[in-house]
């Protein structure tokens, strides 16, 4: 499903939303599609089965809504926070005492460290752990001495480049790509590890040293990794 702007693509957009709810009420059997005449369609779920519903295309609208207001991507670029570092010693391998969480995933973590090498900001690499119910999880890690960050908030999607210090997290262009991807009706409304695919919005960080520096949205607040904390409890 593609998101676009304009009075007329605004009204393909609303369109799209209500054949997506109808694809959901089908696989979900609220609808009865075995005859041809649509006004002689009988609905056959109950009112939880149509709340969700109702709910599911709540969501969607707004998200919609969103992302075509959403101008961000076109003033926040790689680019604009370009890193100009040549990274020629061998990189450090994990320090796993620098955080409980990376001394858990050592084994899984230093392995992506060696496939992936340096691929952020100069001298970082940006590895994650998929977790069953948990999605993925990502850690920052410094290759001039092995210590490890968590990334504190919960990506469905990450983009970023080896000669920049620009985080994009869940940008316009994934959710878009992820929706057309999708291969039921039925999954635009539900969970991709904790959260659900209709409750992603784009957000931009910076990274500084030792932590990132939110952007924008500055109205909104980007939802935290709980992984950090509940899976170790």
């Amino acid at each position: 499903m593609m998101f676009v702007q304009g009075k007329a693509k605004k009204i393909m957009l609303a369109g799209a939303i209500t054949a997506i709810v109808i694809g959901v009420l089908v696989a979900l059997g609220v609808f009865d599609t075995s005859t041809k005449d649509a006004d002689i369609q009988q609905v056959r779920g109950d009112s939880k089965t149509y709340a969700l519903i109702d709910a599911c295309q709540a969501k969607l609208a707004e998200q919609s809504e969103y992302l075509t207001k959403e101008d961000f991507s076109k003033r926040i670029t790689f680019d604009q926070f370009s890193i100009r570092e040549n990274f020629t010693k061998k990189p450090a391998d994990l320090d796993f005492l620098s955080v409980p969480s990376a001394s858990a995933f050592r084994a899984k973590i230093g392995e992506e460290l060696k496939r992936v090498g340096v691929n952020f900001a100069g001298h970082y690499s940006i590895v994650s752990v998929s977790v069953t119910d948990w999605g993925d999880n990502y850690w920052i890690v410094d290759r001039n001495n092995g210590k490890a960050y968590e990334f504190p908030y919960k990506a469905t999607y990450l983009e970023f480049k080896k000669d920049s210090n620009l985080i994009i997290m869940d940008s316009k262009k994934s959710i878009e790509k992820g929706m057309e991807t999708m291969d039921s009706a039925l999954d635009v409304c539900a969970y991709i590890g904790p959260v659900r695919h209709y409750d992603l919005r784009p957000f931009y960080f910076t990274w500084k040293e030792s932590g990132t520096v939110q952007l924008e949205p500055q109205k909104l607040t980007p939802p935290a990794n709980t992984f950090w904390l509940e899976y170790f409890e």
